[in-house]
């Protein structure tokens, strides 16, 4: 097991589902969220993990949380990183992690 530093992220894992959840609020950025939780449930340091703004453009995505952006209460965003299918549910502030099979790894 890696030491991952002083992050505090809660991952739970839904076997129904085959996915893990995380939630974020709205006084952190979603960005942040995402990172640690896949490296939560890689139990990796976060800076170990690729970077996010390879898929996805981090200030828009969280400008979608923080009210910059348009419609962010009903919202959701899915992008593939790190083995797994995102799912950014603005509404429900949640976070939802599915291995991604196209990829085959975590």
């Amino acid at each position: 097991m890696s030491d991952n530093g002083d992050i505090d992220r809660t991952v739970t894992f839904y076997p129904g589902e085959e996915e893990y959840r995380s939630s974020f609020s709205s006084d952190e950025s979603v960005v942040s969220a995402v990172v640690e939780a896949v490296a939560a449930v890689k139990d990796v340091d976060p800076l170990e993990i690729g970077q996010l703004n390879s898929v996805v453009d981090p200030e828009s995505l969280d400008s979608l949380f923080n009210g910059t952006g348009t419609g962010s209460q009903e919202l959701v965003v899915k992008f593939v990183f790190e083995g797994f299918l995102v799912t950014v549910d603005f509404s429900e502030e949640m976070i939802r992690l599915q291995p991604d099979m196209d990829t085959g790894s975590l």
